[in-house]
C-alpha cells in the first residue's frame, strides 16, 4: 500500500535557507529521527535524511549542492 500522500509535503525558501513543511500526511514526513509536527515548517540542513511515509528516504541536498553535483564538482 502506498505510504505517501499525493500532496504530502513543501518546501520553501526563507531568508534563513530552505525549509520543510509536512502538509498533514496521512503516514508523517520525517527529518532524520524527528518526526515533523503538520504545518509547521522546518529548517533544512544540507545533506539531511528525509523521510515521507513508512518507506520512502531521500537524502535533501540544497539547489547549489545539486549543481555542484551534476557538475562534477562535489
Amino acid at each position: 500500500a502506498a505510504t505517501v500522500s499525493k500532496f504530502h509535503a513543501s518546501f520553501a525558501q526563507g531568508a534563513a535557507g530552505w525549509a520543510i513543511t509536512d502538509q498533514r500526511s496521512a503516514n508523517g514526513t520525517w527529518l532524520e529521527a524527528m518526526r515533523l509536527e503538520p504545518g509547521v515548517s522546518v529548517p533544512l540542513g544540507d545533506e539531511a535524511w528525509l523521510r515521507f511515509g513508512k518507506d520512502l528516504w531521500v537524502k535533501y541536498a540544497t539547489p547549489e549542492r545539486l549543481v555542484r553535483l551534476i557538475a562534477g564538482l562535489g
